[in-house]
């Protein structure tokens, strides 16, 4: 969803959802990460400027709603040839909170 309150103003809303996800081939619950829903603002500016085509001013807030989630996983297993059980070994990522994102762009 976007808003254009003036010509060279953009206001965007974006919003990502991606449903749970298995991160090994079990399908087992265990290894099952849940689902989310993140929220980002996305602000665009252009101006005219002597010298130069345009300047593009974008700023991006990610995560607005600081919405804690994993994104990725990934197991690691492991057998020894003397005969002690398997090692497993979990790892998960998880993905920052609210942060900033600023871009200049200059058009010649």
């Amino acid at each position: 969803m976007s808003i254009i309150p003036i010509k060279s103003l953009t206001f965007s809303l974006v919003a990502k959802y991606v449903g749970e996800q298995y991160y090994d081939n079990t399908g087992s619950s265990d290894r099952r990460l849940d689902g989310y829903l993140v929220n980002n603002v996305v602000v665009d500016y252009s101006l005219k400027a002597k010298g130069v085509k345009a300047i593009n001013v974008q700023l991006v807030v990610n995560n607005i709603f600081n919405n804690l989630y994993l994104a990725n996983a990934w197991v690691y297993r492991g057998g020894f040839l003397n005969g002690e059980p398997e090692y497993r070994d979990d790892g998960f990522f998880p993905q920052a909170g609210t942060n900033l994102m600023l871009k200049l762009g200059v058009e010649f």
